[in-house]
């Protein structure tokens, strides 16, 4: 009872941790890395293929993988299971930065330190993803815990403690490395400042630390290798400002939130340069409690940052933000030291309730973060696919082997192809025997642009007949033409300035009327097909966005536009008297701006058939 009370409010914490990590955990679809990692760690698969494929494909080390078909044979093999096992250590690294904080300096460093990270959007977010991210964190904080548990107490119990927790970092990812050689830097200043009498007890200490981290880590030694000779990247040369960005990254880029944040950063140096410190034991030489806390972690923040831009500009570019996940504790310790010298507490309260409060206005109302799509959705265009495919349409992607994770989910008997678009319109323009329809998806944001011979033979053949675009994710249903039928297609080009997209789409973002230059049609009976979207995704007082179609000026029929992509195609007939020009009017007529969402519609596809 007396713990339970000593330590409530990191109950408390952890409790909290667990809630914003959990909450809606699988709201999100996988993207592509998170159906790579639960690809790779299929149950099915012996850990010697799961090993072989991260050889051949993805260079990240084995052990997250092999945790991972366990937790999936014991919980079942499905994202939400993927996703917990994440939330879980995340919420595990709330207290390795407690133990860390506390280590480092006192109970109340740890706990600010805690509060802090609990509440850090980019730390919520990767505790939500399916990748090795959240075990650099947890394992870099036990790392750093240990390693300042050694440096005060040169045992070997302290020394394997240290060596494990290392070993275990390096699994969470390569750049492991580099806060190694910031650890490095701080053993040899501890060497050189331990008494003679004691150098030789340091070196036999460490070296059996050194061992545990070694047998720990050698099953991922080739892959470390591996990864050490890669000489080119898909990661672009970062732009001058690209700590900058980092930073902001770490906190949201949440403006409000990055003043309060600097302005604790100044605090914190002020504290380092300008407090006088007690001296600080460790193993059997003492040092100033600044000199130790500002060391400690500017080496580490400096090594883990400095390393990766050389060799961005000598070898190969790699410095990307989620990279750089294991100097966020640091930062966060910075923050946690200058609140925790703030002699009052109420004012070290009110500073910390500022904080929590910021940034989940920040994550819960300015970024809807639990409600707003900000992964790539394969998980909706795929559903799409299955809910308006036919079983003997092939499905061509670059990325099929992701789509066929959520196909096959469904059960879908559909061939797929693995090429990008204007691949497969290539080769298939060669062939004779061409398929009636066929899908395109994708989920890189974009669909791949057709060469100009390779669009022409597109059109001449096929009709975009479905379509849906989602956030990142799209899916296209293409046609074949029938050879007998007259078909006449208007593009954007066809009508007098309309607004186009970057799809290709024709825009209403107001009440408005379009009209196609004149087309001399033959006598006989049309179908007019149409299709489009409406926006924002939730109907404006659940009315979609609706569009009149006119031929010279007479209304031939309306639409209501769906809101998550072009699930339907409309048509409607018109006859055609004599041989004079016809003009196709779009008109949108009920545009609004409610409460900050605005009602648009947008026209993918349309085309005249000639009926008889």
């Amino acid at each position: 009872m007396k713990n339970l009370k000593a330590n409530l409010y990191l109950y408390l914490l952890l409790l909290a941790a667990v809630l914003l990590r959990f909450y809606r955990i699988d709201f999100q679809s996988l993207w592509i890395d998170e159906i790579n990692t639960i690809l790779q760690a299929d149950p099915n698969f012996s850990f010697k293929e799961t090993y072989t494929f991260l050889v051949a494909n993805d260079v990240q080390p084995p052990l997250y993988f092999y945790v991972l078909k366990i937790v999936f044979k014991i919980f079942g093999y499905s994202s939400f299971v993927l996703r917990a096992f994440s939330a879980t250590l995340g919420v595990a690294a709330i207290y390795a930065i407690y133990l860390l904080g506390k280590e480092l300096l006192d109970k109340r460093t740890g706990l600010i330190a805690a509060t802090l990270l609990c509440f850090n959007y980019m730390h919520i977010y990767y505790s939500q993803e399916a990748r090795p991210y959240f075990i650099l964190i947890l394992f870099t904080c036990l790392s750093f815990y240990a390693l300042l548990k050694f440096l005060k107490q040169n045992n070997f119990k302290n020394a394997i403690l240290y060596g494990v927790f290392t070993g275990l970092m390096f699994y969470g990812h390569p750049y492991a490395l580099f806060a190694f050689a910031a650890q490095c830097l701080m053993l040899l200043f501890a060497f050189i400042q331990t008494p003679k009498n004691f150098k030789l007890n340091f070196i036999k200490t460490g070296l059996v630390g050194l061992l545990s981290l070694v047998v720990l880590y050698l099953p991922a030694v080739p892959l470390l290798l591996i990864a050490g000779k890669v000489s080119s990247s898909w990661i672009q040369l970062p732009e001058l400002n690209v700590y900058t960005q980092v930073f902001k990254d770490f906190f949201g880029n949440s403006e409000l939130l990055i003043v309060f944040v600097c302005v604790l950063m100044m605090a914190f140096f002020f504290i380092m340069f300008y407090k006088e410190w007690d001296l600080m034991t460790l193993g059997t030489f003492s040092i100033a409690g600044n000199a130790l806390i500002f060391g400690f972690l500017i080496i580490w923040i400096l090594m883990v940052m400095l390393i990766p831009l050389v060799r961005t500009y000598l070898v190969v570019p790699m410095i990307v933000n989620r990279y750089l996940l294991g100097i966020l504790p640091a930062f966060l310790l910075m923050l946690a030291v200058a609140i925790s010298q703030v002699k009052s507490a109420l004012i070290r309260n009110i500073i910390l309730a500022i904080l929590i409060v910021v940034s989940l206005v920040d994550i819960l109302v300015i970024k809807k973060y639990y409600f707003k799509e900000n992964k790539v959705d394969m998980r909706g265009a795929s559903e799409f696919v299955i809910q308006n495919k036919n079983d003997s349409e092939l499905i061509v992607s670059k990325l099929s082997w992701h789509f066929d994770y959520y196909l096959k989910q469904a059960k879908s008997k559909n061939p797929t192809k693995l090429s990008g678009f204007n691949a497969y319109i290539g080769e298939a323009s060669k062939q004779s025997d061409l398929p009636i329809s066929f899908w395109y998806m994708d989920g890189t944001s974009y669909i791949e642009k057709l060469s100009i011979e390779n669009n022409d033979w597109l059109n001449k053949h096929y009709i975009l007949s479905k379509k849906i675009n989602l956030y990142g994710s799209l899916a296209y249903r293409y046609q074949k033409l029938d050879v007998d039928s007259s078909i006449i297609f208007l593009t954007a080009n066809d009508f007098e300035s309309p607004i186009i997209r970057e799809t290709d789409d024709i825009s209403f973002f107001w009440n408005m009327k379009l009209k196609s230059k004149p087309k001399v049609l033959q006598r006989g009976t049309y179908l007019i097909y149409v299709g489009g979207f409406g926006l924002p995704k939730k109907p404006i007082q659940d009315i979609k966005a609706h569009l009149n179609l006119l031929i010279n000026s007479k209304k031939i029929g309306s639409i209501d536009l769906d809101n998550a992509g072009m699930k339907t195609v409309f048509s409607f007939e018109f006859e055609v008297k004599d041989e004079t020009p016809n003009l196709v009017e779009i008109e949108y007529d009920n545009d609004i701006l409610l409460h900050g969402k605005d009602r648009d519609a947008f026209v993918s596809l349309i085309y005249l058939k000639k009926k008889s």
